[in-house]
């Protein structure tokens, strides 16, 4: 092998180490733009609704619509590969990315005391009862800007504890205790996971690469 060849081949196995370290895949959000109505809307869990009112979506016709006074309200929705088959950390280290958009319906006035949180779930039942208590992760500062579609997203990097459990999202909204009437438009929900490697294909591709270095360092000498 000509060291042309192996300066190559250390290139090839370079780029496919970066592809097995860094590549994300699609997690599958149903009815993630909200064209599917219902109370809740199709897919979705919870007390929200779909609005195909003056507000112009973000994409498409329609938005969930999360609305409350001064109780809490939520919409959720198991996390799944392929819309069926349900998505599980394999590992401690692998990352969850949920983005969306939202926005304050503008008739209610400015966004100022309610609170709007993006949850994370790992249990095999749906987080029907909200509150503090099993959520492994609550994305803040996530609050809607007044009459502008903006996205928001947030990453979960798993622990140990979090491995193999079924996974939910949820989105939930408080008045803020003030009795008020208010509403968080959404639109467009999608998610995506990068999965740490197994050991042995980095031990392998690392392997790999240490031989042709020192085979291209022989050749050299």
């Amino acid at each position: 092998m000509c060291f042309k060849n192996v300066l190559t081949a250390l290139v090839v196995v370079s780029l496919a180490l970066t592809a097995t370290v860094a590549q994300a895949d699609a997690i599958t959000i149903l009815n993630a733009g909200f064209e599917d109505s219902g109370t809740p809307p199709v897919n979705w869990g919870g007390y929200g609704n779909v609005s195909p009112w003056a507000i112009p979506a973000h994409s498409g016709d329609q938005y969930g619509m999360i609305s409350c006074g001064s109780d809490v309200q939520r919409l959720f929705q198991q996390l799944t590969t392929d819309g069926s088959t349900p998505y599980k950390f394999a590992a401690a280290g692998d990352t969850l990315t949920i983005d969306f958009w939202t926005e304050k319906n503008p008739w209610e006035g400015a966004y100022g005391t309610e609170l709007f949180y993006a949850q994370l779930w790992a249990q095999d039942a749906a987080p029907l009862g909200g509150g503090a208590a099993g959520y492994i992760h609550q994305a803040t500062g996530l609050g809607p800007t007044n009459n502008t579609w903006t996205q928001k997203s947030f990453t979960y990097t798993a622990t140990a504890a979090d491995v193999g459990k079924t996974l939910w999202l949820q989105f939930d909204h408080y008045a803020g205790g003030s009795g008020n009437y208010a509403a968080v438009l959404l639109d467009d929900v999608s998610g995506s996971y990068t999965a740490i490697p197994e050991p042995g294909t980095l031990a392998l591709l690392v392997t790999g690469l240490a031989g042709l270095l020192c085979y291209a360092w022989r050749k050299q000498k």
